[in-house]
């Protein structure tokens, strides 16, 4: 997406009398993703252009920052954890920085942004640099969708909606926190999306984000389960309102045990609107 400034010349115009002509130009910078859809394997490729007449500066660490969909809008958070702000860089007129992210880490929907500043001390970090006026850019929505290995089904009975999951992998087993806390068997037949758990019901909002809706709690806590290559299991719904469109989200692992802050692995299942047609 770009931010544009205008620029009016007025030129007098002496020919047999005194005309005005206005000349815009344009003065831009534009961040960019090559796609809006991406799978867990491809790369992101994102582009910040300057074509300002102007160098813009970047923060020295975390330049490109992401933003996901929450109630209020979007939230911003930095991609790389710093411990010190570093050296502001140097996009000059006419420079172009581009940089490639793998798409896995950014399973949903998402958006880069980027904060800039002119005007600033050369080779000194943003809290020093003394800089004049600063911009953000943001570039425009893009999902990554989840892997596929497991099949989230709902479907209507009467009125009431009936889901499963369906690990399809013949021979991998994956891996979830959707189980009863109060059950302690590794392999459970029912499974449920509440609070604390890897299960999510997503409503569609009217800017084109998804957001989960509440989850009940279960009295014993969740826990995690094994999903056993092509066995099916229930899944059980948290309460939904109707006249929306939702889908299912699931997060799982490869391991029972994965490490904190691991990134999940993640499907979703196709569209569903409530009450059932």
């Amino acid at each position: 997406m770009r931010t544009i400034s205008f620029t009016f010349i007025v030129a007098a115009v002496m020919m047999f009398g005194c005309s005005n002509a206005i000349i815009e130009t344009y003065e831009v910078v534009s961040l960019e993703v090559d796609k809006t859809v991406y799978s867990p394997n491809d790369s992101i490729l994102v582009t910040l252009r300057n074509e300002t007449y102007q160098s813009i500066f970047l923060d020295g660490c975390s330049q490109f920052l992401l933003a996901t969909p929450v109630d209020t809008g979007w939230q911003e958070q930095p991609i790389e954890i710093c411990v010190w702000e570093g050296i502001m860089g140097k996009l000059k007129p006419g420079g172009v920085l581009r940089q490639k992210f793998p798409a896995r880490p950014f399973i949903g929907q998402n958006k880069f942004v980027v904060r800039y500043a002119t005007g600033c001390l050369e080779g000194k970090p943003r809290s020093e640099a003394q800089c004049g006026s600063s911009g953000r850019i943001e570039s425009r929505a893009f999902t990554v969708y989840g892997e596929e290995n497991l099949i989230l089904n709902v479907r209507c009975v009467g009125q009431e909606l009936r889901a499963t999951v369906f690990n399809q992998n013949p021979d991998q087993t994956y891996f979830a926190n959707l189980g009863d806390g109060f059950n302690s068997s590794l392999d459970q037949e029912r499974l449920y999306i509440a609070e604390g758990t890897g299960g999510y019901v997503e409503r569609l909002t009217p800017d084109g984000s998804w957001l989960p809706i509440p989850r009940p709690l279960l009295v014993e806590g969740s826990r995690f389960v094994a999903l056993r290559p092509r066995q099916t299991y229930q899944l059980v719904l948290p309460a939904i309102n109707v006249g929306k469109i939702f889908r299912l989200k699931i997060e799982y692992f490869d391991q029972i045990d994965p490490a904190p802050g691991a990134t999940p692995r993640v499907d979703y299942s196709t569209n569903f609107d409530f009450p059932c047609q």
